[in-house]
């Protein structure tokens, strides 16, 4: 930080008060850059996991052997799930219906679901193959699924025209659905009964299990993801690189900028542990924090792929999957 000081008062010295407005552009934009540094976090290791596929990993299911599932595919053409294991890394990739998969969910009784492309919906037993295709009567492309009192609460929407929920029974079929402006990216749980909408530009909460929405006033950004952790303490993300905290169930928000990040940085927020978050972002970045999302160290990938969830490890490990059919297990 004072070696970057240093350069900056010497640009300051060549190019005084009365220097041109470009020569004065040229001054902020170099303290601009040297004050955006950021220390990064060496990981221990990087070990990408083979697989017969370029297509999209978008989330991610870990057993407590290291067995995983991880779906994905190509939004309109093809929905694809990998299963392996990540201590032999050996990995099966087939290609089970023919619309892009977003999200994963493992259910109280152990049923894994998928939701994707023109609401398709499927479900199997854990440890099983085969998937079962529930046809949902709503053909809307789902981003997210999370499990309610009632069933299951799916949300999605498309290129930032529309979003909506679907209030999805225990027997998959959809008993209300409900429109909105702006496109949702997730619900996520804040109490047993309340929920918290996240999307383009504006965030929801519902205190009826997603009967009823009202907007709050935080706005301005693409809410990507969030977690609470109980029903006072909760992260949400933006994509333009900023967190927002809530120790009050939502009534409230600080704004804070994660440094290193910038403009479409991040994906999604996971919280792994007690106090230990991480951030999934673009171009293989991703965020660690160990205290309580206060403060956050920018790790590199060696790859360019954007990346999309992480999950925990029983060795202490996290796998990632991301773009371009990226598969991987980091170590800290």
């Amino acid at each position: 930080m004072e070696a970057g000081a240093g350069i900056v008062l010497s640009i300051m010295r060549m190019y005084p008060n009365n220097a041109s407005p470009g020569r004065q552009y040229l001054v902020l934009l170099a303290i601009l850059l040297l004050c955006s540094c950021v220390k990064q976090e060496e990981l221990g290791g990087f070990q990408r996991i083979p697989v017969a596929t370029a297509d999209d990993f978008y989330s991610l299911d870990v057993e407590k052997d290291g067995s995983f599932t991880a779906i994905g595919g190509y939004v309109w053409h093809r929905g694809i799930v990998a299963e392996g294991n990540a201590q032999s890394l050996v990995c099966t990739v087939d290609s089970f219906c023919n619309k892009g998969q977003f999200d994963l969910l493992r259910s109280r009784k152990n049923l894994l679901i998928s939701v994707g492309t023109d609401g398709y919906f499927f479900s199997k037993p854990s440890g099983r193959k085969s998937w079962t295709f529930h046809r949902l009567s709503h053909w809307d492309i789902l981003h997210h699924i999370i499990e309610t009192p009632d069933g299951y609460l799916a949300s999605g929407g498309k290129s930032y025209e529309k979003g909506y929920i679907f209030l999805i029974n225990p027997s998959f079929s959809i008993d209300t659905v409900l429109y909105f402006g702006h496109e949702i990216s997730e619900v996520i749980p804040v109490s047993k009964n309340t929920f918290l909408s996240l999307g383009w530009g504006t965030l929801q909460i519902s205190t009826d299990k997603g009967h009823h929405w009202q907007r709050l006033e935080l706005s301005g950004d693409f809410f990507a993801s969030g977690h609470f952790q109980d029903s006072l303490q909760g992260i949400v993300i933006g994509y333009n690189g900023h967190t927002y905290h809530t120790r009050d169930g939502s009534l409230s928000w600080t704004k804070n900028r994660v440094a290193g990040s910038g403009f479409d940085s991040f994906r999604k927020i996971r919280n792994t542990a007690i106090h230990e978050w991480w951030i999934t972002g673009t171009k293989g970045r991703l965020w660690h924090s160990t205290d309580n999302g206060r403060s956050w160290r920018l790790s590199q990938l060696p790859v360019k792929s954007d990346l999309y969830d992480i999950a925990t490890l029983n060795d202490g490990r996290y796998l990632v999957c991301g773009s371009e059919g990226l598969l991987a297990i980091i170590t800290r």
